[in-house]
């Protein structure tokens, strides 16, 4: 009888209830964007600046799939390198220039988090280089992360320093903190934190 009672008032003024409903209201929402949702187009007024890309690639790297890192649940972390599943780029060319090229799509966007599609490209240096890096997409809008592992006598390291995990549009760094020694394996990691659907590129460019 109480529970019927209390349906015929929440008609009229409503009963209260121990699942607020307007509490979900204040925590963050969750989108999933994937290729085929026709929601992936992205209105954000808030477009990037593109960087001239180089002319030409000494070496060019396309993705293959299945190439992701393993993400931590609920962190913007990934475990160290190495990663056995990451796109192998082989042997970077020595430059100057543009000496390695790496391109690919994140497919499957989680906002505000590093839980959806990630992509890793391994490669391996040729010469001491303290290259410039930058990770550009399209749309370029929304943010892109990324992280440039490089083994160092004392494990592996972000030879960008955190840098290409930021807002800006695009990522960049002028150049990295530590040289990459020749012979060194490197790991490039790029995963979208927030905004649409996107085609990437980012090289490594040398003086």
């Amino acid at each position: 009888m109480t529970r019927t009672l209390c349906a015929l008032v929440f008609v009229l003024a409503g009963c209260s209830a121990t699942d607020d409903d307007d509490s979900s209201a204040l925590e963050p929402r969750v989108v999933v964007l994937d290729d085929d949702d026709e929601g992936d187009d992205d209105d954000a007024t808030n477009e990037g600046t593109p960087e001239p890309e180089p002319e030409t690639l000494l070496t060019e790297c396309l993705e293959v799939e299945p190439n992701e890192a393993p993400v931590i649940s609920g962190e913007t972390i990934t475990l160290d390198p190495p990663w056995e599943d990451s796109t192998d780029c082989g042997v970077v060319p020595a430059g100057p220039g543009a000496v390695i090229g790496m391109r690919g799509r994140l497919g499957h966007v989680l906002q505000n988090t590093w839980e959806g599609d990630n992509d890793t490209f391994r490669f391996t240096t040729t010469e001491a280089i303290y290259p410039r890096v930058v990770v550009q997409w399209d749309p370029l809008v929304g943010d892109i992360d990324a992280r440039l592992w490089c083994d160092t006598p004392v494990g592996y390291q972000d030879a960008a320093g955190g840098n290409l995990a930021s807002t800006r549009q695009p990522e960049s760094i002028l150049v990295t903190e530590f040289a990459l020694e020749p012979g060194v394996d490197c790991y490039l990691f790029v995963v979208a934190y927030a905004g649409a659907v996107v085609d990437y590129l980012a090289w490594l460019e040398v003086n």
